[in-house]
Parts: structure tokens; C-alpha cells; sequence
């Protein structure tokens, strides 16, 4: 116990009197000496720093560096936050010297948190009464922080790419609470071996296999969902196809959008049909609801992708005079309006599984997929006619899918990192003013700066520019 009481205590008290590496910062007393299940499950499901446990404040900078949305100089000058402000134009360092970035305090918060957990769980003796819930508690632990190193790995590191992995500089991947066991950063193969090692045994731990009726708490095919998601950003496209198939065939509910009311901001209610697990990203003014955002508009190219008939044009926008595009609340209604979604949800498996069937050559699969899509987006009378002249073309039309339904999660940014690893050379632009910005394919922007405090307090390798 004397050993628990300093792994958990010390490291508070020590960060309550200086300004330290947030790799070495640790949470409020109200968790600093958890024994039993019930104070797990407490700390998982509310840890009390991050609001409203665990599901919440993911890294959002990728999807700040996206091009699902745009702006005119005078608002992009108006912006809040510097990092908020740089991202949209891809700076060199979009902190501007601020040693205190949110995305990487919040992402290592939720790592310990989980690591307590997993810590106090090899002191707790298993038996037949209580196995099942150690399991799933020891199951959202290990998701959880899969997700977080995840998507600390999708922002902070080059994209992956299995020739280079082994010599690309991963993040630093932590397994202990305890305060004096820093580490530098991993390889970019071992940090993702990491995480799916993870999330394949929190997928065996788990012990609902489908969503509960309130979406905190994640479920086996939340896990697989998660697994063909990293899979896919992997290019492991055979994997993706694995997991995607498993989570798709024990939960498959798609939201008819027929039978929901379209006006209106909240048409999405945050424990849907269709999430398996919800999860937000840190909140940012330029990718708000329209409502708080009225002057940061979806890309026009974007919203020309869909059909006049298509359901998803008015559930996901609102539309100006002049005809831009707002966003409306995706899957967060009645959270953060600033919050984007970026959990597990049954349409982004489906789409997984097309993909990966498509680039397997399995059209037929592929289009019985995006026809199941396509009935819950469309009125009977409007549905499309789908037909690919090959495999690549198949590609290419989910991929287009994969826009028009996953907006706003955070995707677009990864799907363009693992896509140019395999050669599409999609660029990133924008223009404020007179000034055009452009973010080339192989640019080693895709990998933000590491925070400078991480750099000079645990002497961590920096990003190249």
C-alpha cells in the first residue's frame, strides 16, 4: 500500500508547486488512492479533470489543419487561439512558443488515468463473482488508452508507412503512473504495435458485445471498430477487413434518415442507433455548429459531392442566401457545440468494410454496402444507381462516401495522410486575402510540433520542419 500511496500521491503534490512536463503532471486528489472496482469504474467513467470522463478532449488539430471547412482573413483573424489560428495555414510552429498545449495535456492525463487503473487492478485478486466486471473494466482501460495513444500518434507523428515505420519517431508510450519512469519516444512500429495490442485485448475483455443505452462505456464492437479504424490508417487493408467485418456483423443499426426530422439544429441525439462508443475532440470555434460559428463554412467542394436528393444535405447543413454551407450538431447534441464527433459509428464501419472490399476486388460486397447506405439517405423514389468499372473505381466512390458521411471526425485528415503514403498526392489549400497556403503531400507537417516543454523537460526528440 505504502508503494500505491507514492505512485499516486507524490506525483500530485509534486506538480501543485512548479510548472512541469505534462508527461510527469497528474490529477486532482479526488483520485489519488483508488482500491476497489467501484473506485475504477468511477475514475474511467468520470475522472474529474477531463469533465465527463475519458470520451472527451481528443486531439482536434488535425482536423483544425483539414480542409472540410474555410473562412475569410478577417474571421481567420479574429480567431481565439493561436494554434487554432496557425493550424488553418500549416505554420511551421502553431503555438507560437505557448509551452501549455491542451491536445498533448489532455491525451497524457487520460493515459495515466488509465494506467492508475490498470495498476490498482493487478492488486485486486479475481474471483468468480467478480470476474466479469474486472474484465470489462480492465477491457475500457486498455481501449481508452489505445484511443488516446492513437490519436496522439495521428497528430503528433508522420503518417505510417510499414517500409519506414521501424525508423520513424513514434510517441512516448507510457505504462506505468509512476512519476519517475519517463520514456522517450518510441519508434513509429512500436507505438502502433502498442496500440493495437491494446485494443485487441480490450476487444477479448469487453463484456457487452453491443452498445449499452448510454455510449460512454465502450463495447467489443466499439473495440473492433477501432481496430479496423487503425488497421485502415495502417494500410494493413486485410486487418481492416477483419475487424470491420466482425463489428459490422454484431451491430449494423443505420439511422434512417426518412424517418428523422430534418429541420432544425438537433437532429442527432448523442446516444443514436448508430454510435457504438461516443467520443469527442477538443473544441474549437472555426469547426463549431454554425450557430456559434456562422462565418466558418463547409467546403464547397465537399457539399458539390452530394446529390440534390441526398438526405445528409439537410440533416448535416444549414445553407446562407448566397448558398455556403453551415455545419449542424453531428452526434453531439446537447455537449459542447464546438465539439466534433469522433467516436464509433456503425456507417463509418460500413464504410471501412467497403473499402476493404473494394480493394480486394469484391465489388459486388462493396455495393451491397453503399446500397444499404445509401436507403437510409435517400428517399425510396431518389435512390442512386451504383456501378463501378473496376476495382478502383469502387475505390474512389466510397472514398467520396467516406467525405460525405464521416465530415467533421476528424477523418479527412487521417484519410489524406495514409492515402499520399500510397502515392494519390492530394495537397491541402487555402487562400486568405491575396495569400494562397498550400500543404504538399510528402510535407512533414502532417506531423505537428511536439509542446517545447515536452522538449526541454524530458529532453524528447523534436519534429523536423
Amino acid at each position: 500500500m505504502k508503494k500505491q500511496f507514492y505512485i499516486y500521491v507524490l506525483p500530485f503534490l509534486l506538480c501543485m508547486g512548479c510548472a512541469k512536463s505534462f508527461l510527469e503532471e497528474k490529477p486532482d486528489a479526488s483520485i489519488v488512492n483508488p482500491k476497489t472496482l467501484n473506485d475504477c469504474r468511477r475514475l474511467l467513467d468520470n475522472d474529474g479533470q477531463l469533465g465527463q470522463g475519458l470520451n472527451y478532449w481528443f486531439p482536434s488539430l488535425g482536423q483544425l489543419a483539414s480542409d472540410e471547412y474555410y473562412y475569410n482573413k478577417a474571421t481567420w483573424e479574429s480567431t481565439v487561439f493561436v494554434q487554432e489560428r496557425n493550424a488553418y495555414i500549416w505554420e511551421d510552429d502553431i503555438y507560437e512558443g505557448n509551452p501549455q498545449i491542451g491536445e498533448w495535456n489532455n491525451s497524457y492525463y487520460a493515459i495515466y488515468v488509465c494506467n492508475v487503473v490498470l495498476d490498482v487492478l493487478n492488486n485486486i485478486e479475481v474471483t468468480a463473482a467478480n470476474r466479469d466486471e474486472y474484465n470489462d473494466i480492465k477491457g475500457t482501460a486498455l481501449f481508452f488508452r489505445a484511443m488516446w495513444n492513437f490519436a496522439l500518434a495521428e497528430t503528433f507523428c508522420l503518417p505510417y508507412d510499414e517500409k519506414t515505420a521501424a525508423n520513424e519517431m513514434g510517441i512516448p508510450l507510457r505504462y506505468s503512473p509512476n512519476i519517475d519512469q519517463l520514456e522517450k519516444r518510441a519508434t513509429l512500429e512500436a507505438t502502433y504495435s502498442s496500440i493495437v495490442q491494446d485494443m485487441e485485448q480490450s476487444a477479448k475483455l469487453l463484456q457487452n458485445k453491443t452498445p449499452s443505452v448510454f455510449r460512454n462505456r465502450p463495447c467489443t464492437a466499439a473495440a473492433e471498430a477501432m481496430l479496423a479504424r487503425i488497421y485502415l490508417v495502417m494500410g494493413n487493408y486485410e486487418k481492416a477487413l477483419q475487424y470491420s467485418e466482425n463489428s459490422y456483423t454484431t451491430y449494423n443499426v443505420l439511422l434512417d434518415y426518412n424517418k428523422l426530422t430534418l429541420d432544425g439544429d438537433a437532429i442527432f441525439d448523442r446516444n443514436n442507433a448508430e454510435i457504438l462508443v461516443m467520443c469527442t475532440q477538443q473544441g474549437y470555434l472555426s469547426t463549431a455548429v454554425g450557430r456559434f460559428a456562422p462565418n466558418s463554412f463547409v467546403d464547397s467542394t465537399l457539399i458539390a459531392l452530394y446529390h440534390p436528393k441526398d438526405l445528409r444535405l439537410k440533416a448535416y447543413f444549414t445553407f446562407t442566401q448566397d448558398g455556403k454551407a453551415n455545419r449542424k450538431n453531428l452526434y453531439t447534441t446537447g455537449l459542447n457545440g464546438t465539439n466534433c464527433f469522433n467516436g464509433a459509428a456503425t456507417d463509418e464501419v460500413l464504410l471501412i468494410l467497403a473499402e476493404c472490399k473494394a480493394r480486394a476486388g469484391d465489388l459486388d460486397g462493396t455495393k451491397i454496402l453503399l446500397d444499404n447506405l445509401y436507403k437510409n439517405r435517400f428517399a425510396a423514389e431518389n435512390l442512386p444507381q451504383l456501378n463501378f468499372n473496376n476495382s478502383n473505381d469502387a475505390i474512389q466512390q466510397v472514398l467520396d462516401e467516406r467525405g460525405k458521411e464521416l465530415l467533421f471526425r476528424g477523418m479527412r485528415w487521417s484519410d489524406v495522410r495514409r492515402l499520399n503514403v500510397e502515392g494519390r498526392d492530394i495537397s491541402f489549400k487555402r487562400i486568405l486575402g491575396e495569400k494562397e497556403y498550400i500543404l504538399p503531400p510528402k510535407s512533414l507537417k502532417y506531423a505537428f510540433l511536439l509542446p517545447i516543454q515536452e522538449i526541454q523537460f524530458s529532453g524528447l526528440i523534436q519534429n523536423k520542419r
